[in-house]
């Protein structure tokens, strides 16, 4: 895993740059037999820092918000729970930058992984809307989703709704979509460190 962003294989690579191996990841890959479908309840994968650490890059744990001398969007996370309908959350993906805040509609019992791919589904992912405006941009898989007044983790961003295909249909990120803290679960993990 590198940051801030992948190096070019054709020249040296930064050591500083080199965060540290995946440990391990999950997507939809189990598959439903007799069928070609394959299912899961979450794509990410955890990180080992043990790079960035032998680089003296330095941890924090909290999720700053844009912009130096504005505060930390929280200090640290302490707890996670699973979403709930009506529930008030806020995140910060690197696209946006700033904090965007959501309700978290429903939750669906599955959706295509990947619109080119129709035979692969994540199952049980949240469907949060923006309110008011955007919850989120493409790029922003990954982002850690909060309660809206606690430092609590709900869980991750999955992705945002597609482009609109008519002049009625929501702009994208207006909706995004959450795997709920299954994902830790799967992973063998934990946001609250």
């Amino acid at each position: 895993m590198w940051q801030p962003k992948i190096p070019a294989y054709t020249s040296t690579v930064p050591f500083t740059d080199n965060l540290g191996p995946v440990e391990r990841s999950d997507f939809p890959n189990t598959y439903l037999i007799p069928t070609v479908l394959q299912v899961g309840n979450t794509d990410s994968a955890p990180v080992n820092l043990d790079g960035a650490r032998n680089a003296h890059r330095t941890f924090s744990r909290a999720i700053a918000d844009k912009g130096l001398g504005l505060p930390d969007l929280v200090n640290a996370v302490t707890a996670a729970a699973d979403p709930t309908p009506m529930q008030q959350v806020r995140t910060r993906g690197q696209e946006t930058g700033e904090p965007r805040n959501g309700m978290v509609i429903t939750q669906h019992l599955d959706m295509r992984w990947k619109k080119e791919d129709p035979y692969k589904y994540l199952f049980g992912q949240w469907e949060i809307v923006g309110d008011p405006g955007l919850f989120c941009q493409k790029g922003e898989s990954g982002a850690l989703v909060l309660d809206a007044y606690t430092p609590t983790a709900v869980g991750l961003l999955h992705c945002t709704n597609q482009p609109p295909k008519s002049p009625s249909d929501a702009p994208v990120g207006k909706f995004g979509y959450l795997t709920g803290n299954t994902v830790q679960t799967v992973l063998r993990t934990s946001v609250v460190w």
